[in-house]
């Protein structure tokens, strides 16, 4: 972890690196969790403890799986629920044009070369 002084911006950067050690540090949290509640409900269930850890091991990777695809998997869910489509730059070059412009700080990442743009928001009736 970086320590910051008053006066220093966060890079970029350091906020995607920050990102993702919290990432794998949740899914660590989040594997750990469920194995100890899946050994709980195997102990309540009467599971021999001889067997316990086979189990345990089979969950363990059936877990650690499912978090691993969900974490990769969770963009394209994120983009489709929201009905972002990716847009090239004959589509929507001011967009597109923004997005450059906008990249050029030096501690900026550039958006990859097929940007995604969301559909405009029409106002809920609602709010």
């Amino acid at each position: 972890m970086t320590v910051m002084r008053s006066g220093d911006t966060p890079l970029v950067f350091d906020r995607i690196a920050a990102n993702k050690r919290e990432t794998v540090l949740l899914l660590a949290a989040f594997v750990t969790i469920i194995g100890g509640l899946v050994a709980a409900f195997l102990f309540a269930w009467g599971v021999p403890s001889d067997q316990m850890p086979g189990v345990l091991g089979f969950v363990g990777i059936g877990l650690i799986l499912y978090a691993v695809f969900a974490y990769f998997g969770s963009t394209s869910v994120v983009l489709s629920i929201a009905g972002a489509h990716e847009v090239t730059k004959d589509e929507e070059w001011e967009f597109v044009r923004r997005s450059r412009t906008s990249a050029s700080a030096p501690d900026y990442p550039c958006p990859a070369p097929g940007s995604w743009k969301t559909p405009p928001q029409t106002p809920s009736p609602r709010a």
